[in-house]
């Protein structure tokens, strides 16, 4: 499975495809518990999970089992985030 993070399954996985070079990558997933997010606004519940692995950290959010939220750290240290609006 790729970095597909719309695709819950994504939870299920110990490695990923990089489509950019090829690699698997190995990860672990947590679940980091109950949260909210703005969803095109309106501040919503939903799970947060942690997926990592070496040089990565990239936290997700779902919410009635679709895809809501993103944040990860970049190589310079700063924060990718993505929200639906």
């Amino acid at each position: 499975m790729s970095f597909a993070y719309w695709d819950p399954r994504i939870l299920e996985a110990d490695r990923l495809l990089n489509s950019q070079t090829g690699e698997l990558v190995p990860v672990q997933v947590a679940a980091l518990g109950p949260d909210s997010v703005p969803v095109r606004g309106v501040l919503r519940p939903a799970s947060r999970y942690r997926i990592s692995g070496r040089n990565l950290q990239i936290d997700v959010w779902y919410a009635d089992g679709s895809w809501v939220g993103l944040e990860a750290l970049t190589e310079g240290g700063r924060r990718l985030r993505y929200e639906l609006q």
